[in-house]
Order: structure tokens, then sequence, then C-alpha cells
């Protein structure tokens, strides 16, 4: 089965570009408030805007390829992850996907397109009836992801299902860097069936941001209010070696005994991976259905030095106006 569950996910920004001030005014009162959209009704600032995000998104590249690699060399990956997140607020208004008009005065959408080489976002196209042959060529030449007829019934639904259908495309880059970090075992693992469910599962209740981590293994985390979470996953044939750093600490007997029946874990290793700042703790084992993993989740606080100014829900707040910029 193709993965559903990617190695990295985060909000990201959304381009709408028509000329129709009526239509993009009607797709800012309702797209969902939760995503966060940058609104234009002409091409010459939506390009000047885009070029200028494509180096921002080619730093933020660099810097969290860095964190990762630098990792490869020492056990405290979750603290460069911290460290990279602290850093970067503006990866939050990445701009990942543009939906634009086709038929506009001085320059139709695919025209756009060609002003900008250096743009690597995805591409969702607004048809009229007389263009639909147009967009099936940009479409099967790779120009456009998407393509929508705009006298669609139903067309802000129709938006949503293909940003919903790109999920899969975002951020491609990102996750090959995190695929190096991983054992080809830990992949294997990772592309079960009921490991990916679980983990989209997990990952749309509790995070509005993640990243895989092959080392420790498992996934760093961050909620909408800020809060840091840590889901460990193990191999079930792996805990006797868990069980063994757990005893080496001051844990009472009662949860003593119920590491040894498997039933907790600690979080020795995100300690190890923190450098020992935060507290030791112990969270409910739970098996991922039959696949043979188990996994627990840490909730904890960034060490002082690494916390960040502001959540991702004040950071929206902040960011995302609607309105239509000139």
């Amino acid at each position: 089965m193709m993965p559903t569950f990617k190695l990295l996910s985060r909000p990201h920004n959304t381009i709408c570009l028509d000329d129709d001030v009526a239509f993009v005014e009607l797709l800012a009162l309702a797209l969902p408030q939760q995503w966060q959209l940058t609104l234009f009704t002409h091409t010459a600032p939506t390009a000047d805007y885009l070029t200028q995000h494509t180096l921002i998104a080619q730093h933020d590249f660099a810097l969290f390829r860095k964190a990762l690699e630098d990792s490869h060399n020492n056990s405290h990956i979750v603290l460069n992850i911290l460290q990279y997140w602290k850093q970067n607020p503006q990866r939050w208004g990445q701009a990942e996907v543009l939906i634009m008009d086709y038929a506009m005065p001085k320059m139709n959408g695919l025209k756009l397109l060609e002003t900008l080489p250096s743009w690597h976002g995805l591409n969702i196209l607004l048809t009229g009836v007389a263009d639909e042959v147009i967009a099936v060529k940009a479409f099967n030449d790779g120009l456009i992801q998407q393509f929508i007829p705009k006298q669609s019934d139903r067309i802000v639904d129709r938006v949503v299902t293909a940003v919903d259908q790109l999920n899969q495309q975002r951020f491609k880059h990102y996750q090959v860097v995190c695929e190096t970090g991983l054992t080809p075992d830990q992949l294997m693992l990772l592309h079960q069936g009921q490991v990916q469910a679980f983990l989209t599962q997990f990952a749309g209740t509790h995070w509005i941001e993640y990243v895989v981590l092959g080392n420790p293994f498992g996934v760093l985390g961050l909620a909408d209010n800020g809060q840091l979470s840590w889901l460990q996953i193990e191999r079930a044939c792996d805990i006797e070696d868990l069980k063994a750093i757990a005893n080496t600490e001051a844990w009472d007997e009662v949860s003593l005994m119920q590491i040894e029946l498997g039933l907790l874990l600690s979080n020795s290793l995100l300690r190890q991976s923190l450098s020992a700042k935060i507290t030791p703790a112990l969270a409910p084992v739970t098996p991922i259905g039959d696949s043979g993993l188990i996994a627990a989740h840490f909730l904890f606080e960034a060490p002082v030095e690494y916390r960040a100014s502001s959540t991702y829900k004040e950071w929206l707040a902040a960011n995302n106006d609607r309105v239509i910029k000139q």
C-alpha cells in the first residue's frame, strides 16, 4: 500500500490568485479558518511574493537539513529540532500551494508559472469551459497538480478537496532528509498498514506539526498551543533492554512492577536526547495492533533556552488577516 503517514508534517501557506475580487473574497470567507491564506488579485505582486518566499523556503530547508545532519554526529537530535523550531517560526508561513485562475488580464496562470522557474510548490488551476483542454495538457506536462472548472457546483468544497489530495506531495524534499535518519528496518516498520493508520490518527489528534526521528525512534510533535510531546516507538521484542534501563532509575515498587510487566515505559531515551534536561517520567505502553510495535506518549516542556517565543495558535492569529495583498 502507498504510505499515508508522512515523516514530517506542518502548517503551510496557501496562495490564492484571481482577478475576480468577489471570488477571492469568497475563498477568504469560506476556506477553513485553520488554513493560512495569502490573497492576490494581480499577477505581478503574486510573482514577487512567491519569488521572495521561494528564497525563504530554500533557507529554511538548509537549516532543517543541517539540524538532522548534525544529529548524525551526536545523540541530541531532539534538541537540534527544538532549536530549529525556535529559530524559525516563519516556517509556518512557507508557501506550498498556489491556487490560481487561468484566464486573467495581462498574464494567464500558466504564463505566471513560466516566470517562476525556482517555484516548486503545488499548483491548482481554476479554469473556464474553454480552458479545460489547456488545463489537461498542463497537468500532463507536470505544470499543475490539479485543475478545477470554475463553474463547478460547490467550488469551495472542490478547492478544499484538491488541497487535501495534495497532502502527500507537500514538503517532499523534507521527507527525503527524514528518511536518511531512519534505518531500512525502521522505514519498513513504519510502512505497515496498521502502523500507518495508528500514527495518522494519533498525529491528527495531538499535533499541528511533527517529525519522525530515528535515534531515538519515534515522533516529536508540537500542538497548536505549544505543548511538546514525544511518541516513543519500540519493537515489543526489544522491551527487555528498556526495562533494564528503567530498573536503574529511582521508581517506586509499583512502578517497577508495571515496567517489568511491560505496562509502562520510561522516558530515559528522550532524556538522553535532551541532555537530561527534563525530569524522569513514565507513560503507558500501547500496542500498535499486531504489528509487533509498541508506543508510549510523553508530554514534556522544552528546556528554557529552547522554548519558542509563540505558539502556532498565536502565530496564526497574527498572520492570517485574509486581506487581499496589493
